[in-house]
């Protein structure tokens, strides 16, 4: 699980990993990753990961994308879906 964290005036600056099993690990190649961001992790992830998850989590509305990570030299397959009602910040 994800929380998205944003500035003042609402935009999406980075995302915090709230939850994360092996197989995230695996997936992803990043270890320890719980109570950490992403920036912090990748420190020059595409910003349009972020405006994807920013868009679930102002909509509701799940996704499902193939992406390039170019900063991680990696391809995902994502589907990104908002963890509670209206206003919430978090996704999986």
């Amino acid at each position: 699980m994800i929380r998205l964290l944003r500035d003042a005036d609402g935009r999406v600056q980075d995302y915090r990993f709230e939850e994360a099993n092996e197989a995230f690990a695996q997936h992803t190649g990043m270890r320890d990753a719980v109570g950490r961001t992403m920036r912090e992790m990748v420190p020059g992830h595409d910003q349009h990961w972020f405006d994807i998850y920013d868009r679930v989590a102002r909509t509701g509305e799940s996704t499902r994308f193939v992406e390039e990570a170019k900063a991680m030299n990696r391809w995902f397959d994502v589907y990104a879906a908002r963890l509670g009602g209206e206003g919430s910040d978090r996704w999986r």
